[in-house]
């Protein structure tokens, strides 16, 4: 008989853990799923950062290699958590930010 009840228990016991299992893999999907929108948000606002009229040429050509280092930097607590790269492009004749695709990677891409 106290066979029966240590497999009732583990029986309980396991039910405990696959509700927490769905638990935490809803609630991740649901943070991956608002880290992307958060970021498909940032890369329109920097596409939307007006450039200025007056600037060089050349210097604008480098600016999304530029913007990539500012990522790099400004992201760099969250280095192998979320690794974020843009491809933010730039039309240098009407000298104008494109959004382009992100990549995300790190931790954050496992979710």
């Amino acid at each position: 008989m106290a066979d029966l009840e240590v497999a009732a228990l583990e029986a309980q016991i396991e039910k405990l853990f696959a509700d927490w299992t769905l638990e935490v893999t809803k609630l991740l999907d649901a943070e991956k799923t608002a880290i992307t929108s958060r970021t498909q948000i940032l890369n329109q606002k920097i596409a939307a950062v007006r450039v200025p009229q007056n600037a060089d040429a050349k210097a604008l050509g480098e600016l999304p290699k530029r913007i990539n280092e500012i990522v790099k930097q400004e992201t760099s607590a969250l280095k192998g958590t979320a690794d974020l790269t843009l491809d933010i492009k730039i039309d240098v004749k009407a000298k104008k930010l494109k959004a382009g695709t992100f990549k995300l990677s790190g931790t954050v891409s496992d979710l």
